[in-house]
């Protein structure tokens, strides 16, 4: 599956168009291949154990996703899929609700990536 996100926005709460694409079955010694073909370089592993769980609410269920990545701790991901502009103000919202419901303070814009190169630059 690949896995485009477009430019994000400031604030604690991302608003972004993403795209998935099936790609088949390739094993990773073939991805890695591939990429290091198109002048691609391994730079870090990211190692990640996520939990998936959805919360319905009165518009639409969000979801939400715990995940344990080694060497960088813990962390919470709220989101929803949104059809429209329309819907993304009434989301953002609800996002901010849940989170502050849930005792979430802090909201943190770096990949999980930029963690595990800024915490192996350390």
């Amino acid at each position: 599956m690949a896995h485009l996100q477009r430019s994000r926005q400031p604030g604690p709460v991302k608003v972004r168009p993403e795209t998935e694409l099936e790609l088949g079955t390739a094993d990773d010694a073939s991805w890695l291949a591939l990429w290091q073909a198109l002048g691609f370089e391994p730079v870090a592993s990211v190692v990640k154990l996520r939990r998936t769980y959805q919360l319905q609410t009165e518009r639409r269920p969000l979801r939400v996703a715990l995940d344990a990545v080694d060497g960088i701790g813990n962390f919470a991901e709220i989101e929803r899929v949104c059809d429209s502009e329309k819907d993304v103000e009434l989301a953002k919202s609800d996002i901010a609700a849940i989170a502050y419901r849930l005792g979430f303070k802090d909201s943190e814009s770096k990949s999980y990536l930029s963690l595990v190169l800024d915490s192996l630059n350390q």
